[in-house]
C-alpha cells in the first residue's frame, strides 16, 4: 500500500505519551495535519500494534505542480490566478517572497510512486520526494504572471498581519 503524506508535518522524535488537543505543538497545526497525523499513527498501529502482515510505504511529495496546478504557498490558485488577471495586487508576506522552496512535477511523483508499488524493499520506509532545484516564492508568482501575460503586482505585507486572518 501506498500512503500519501504532507512534507509539513515531520515527526522529530518518538514519544509514548499521548498527545492531548490543549498540547501546543498540535495547537499551531490545522486539522489537515492533524488527520494526516492520525493515519500514520493507524498505519503504524496496524502494524507493529497488531502484528499484522500490513505493508505500506509513505510518499511525502513536496509542493506539486503540473499543467493543471500551481501552488502559491498558503494562496489558493484560482485566487491568485483570478487577482492576476484582474490585475490587483497579491499580497504576499515580506518573509514569504524571498523564502526558497522547490516545486515537483506531478510526473515525477507519480513515476516514484510507480517504482514503490510492490517494491518490499520500501515497506514501512517513508520516501520523501522533492525537487533538487531551489525557487524562491516570488520568482514562482512572477513566472505564473509572465505565462498569464500579465503584470505582476505584489502588495508586501507582514506575514504575521497574514496569520492573524
Amino acid at each position: 500500500m501506498i500512503a500519501i503524506g504532507n512534507p509539513t508535518l515531520i515527526v522529530q522524535k518518538f514519544t509514548p505519551a499521548l498527545l492531548s488537543e490543549d498540547e501546543s505543538e498540535l495547537s499551531a497545526w490545522n486539522q489537515h495535519h492533524l488527520d494526516e497525523f492520525a493515519s500514520r499513527y493507524l498505519l503504524d498501529f496496524l502494524k507493529f500494534d497488531l502484528a499484522l502482515n500490513f505493508n505500506f510505504t509513505i510518499v511525502r511529495p513536496y509542493i506539486t505542480y503540473s499543467s493543471q496546478r500551481v501552488a502559491f504557498g498558503i494562496w489558493e490558485t484560482q485566487q491568485v490566478i483570478a487577482r492576476m488577471l484582474d490585475r490587483r495586487p497579491i499580497f504576499i508576506g515580506n518573509e514569504l517572497a524571498n523564502t526558497v522552496t522547490s516545486l515537483t512535477h506531478s510526473s515525477d511523483v507519480a513515476k516514484a510512486i510507480l517504482g514503490l508499488l510492490n517494491n518490499s524493499r520500501a515497506y514501512g520506509k517513508t520516501i520523501q520526494i522533492a525537487s533538487p532545484e531551489e525557487i524562491t516564492w516570488g520568482d514562482v508568482y512572477s513566472i505564473a504572471a509572465e505565462a498569464l501575460g500579465v503584470p505582476l503586482e505584489i502588495s508586501p505585507i507582514s506575514t504575521q498581519i497574514i496569520c492573524l486572518n
